[in-house]
């Protein structure tokens, strides 16, 4: 196993940020960027064992560990999704004007469709460009056997009611199913291509929110 990690620092746009680097100059760089509230110290064991193969850097954040912790007011971030009041979805759904049995429900016949008022919850100053997509998924298989989308752009109905109506498709077949549902927004990189993701949520619902939408 390799030595310890060499502890530098780099002065980026005024701030000085503390790092740790191992393995050889001309190795691929693995960057190990930590989670919060951490900093680069819980790499310190990880990286000698990796640095035969790889040059490892891991860093401090500004405001952990050893970086600067600069003025709030000279220093920030942007996002457009992850740290703004969330939405959430409530436990006042109704399937066929029905509370569902936790968040699943049975259809004997559905060939006309489904008829759903799903709880939302909006903060204030929410944003109006965000789609609701809603799926039944077969409780046995997990195949989606139906879904929805519904532009929340009549904000002032949906604050009123605390509800989104939305109709989803003939379900063909009797069985058990449950409710999927997530809110999306339209993103773009830093290129200015634009993509689809799904928007954070604070839940306290009967509604499930599958993880891979999270």
């Amino acid at each position: 196993m390799a030595s310890g990690p060499t502890h530098r620092r780099i002065a980026l746009n005024g701030v000085s940020i503390f790092y740790r680097e191992a393995g050889p100059a001309g190795a691929p760089v693995l960057l190990l960027p930590h989670g919060y509230p951490s900093s680069s110290f819980q790499f310190r064991r990880l990286m000698p064992a990796l640095a035969d193969r790889w040059r490892t850097i891991a860093f401090d954040w500004p405001g952990f560990g050893y970086s600067d912790t600069p003025d709030p007011s000279e220093f920030g971030y942007k996002t457009s999704v992850n740290d703004m009041p969330k939405a959430a979805f409530t436990k006042d759904t109704l399937i066929r004007g029905q509370r569902p049995e936790g968040r699943e429900f049975s259809v004997a016949d559905a060939a006309s469709g489904l008829e759903v008022s799903l709880g939302l919850k909006l903060p204030e100053k929410y944003p109006t460009d965000r789609t609701l997509v809603v799926a039944a998924v077969d409780k046995t298989t997990g195949a989606t056997v139906g879904s929805v989308s519904r532009k929340l752009d009549d904000r002032a109905s949906t604050e009123r009611s605390g509800s989104v109506s939305i109709s989803l498709p003939a379900i063909k077949r009797p069985g058990s199913y449950r409710l999927d549902a997530k809110l999306t927004t339209e993103v773009a990189d830093e290129k200015g291509s634009k993509y689809v993701t799904a928007t954070p949520l604070a839940c306290d619902t009967n509604i499930a929110q599958p993880r891979s939408w999270r």
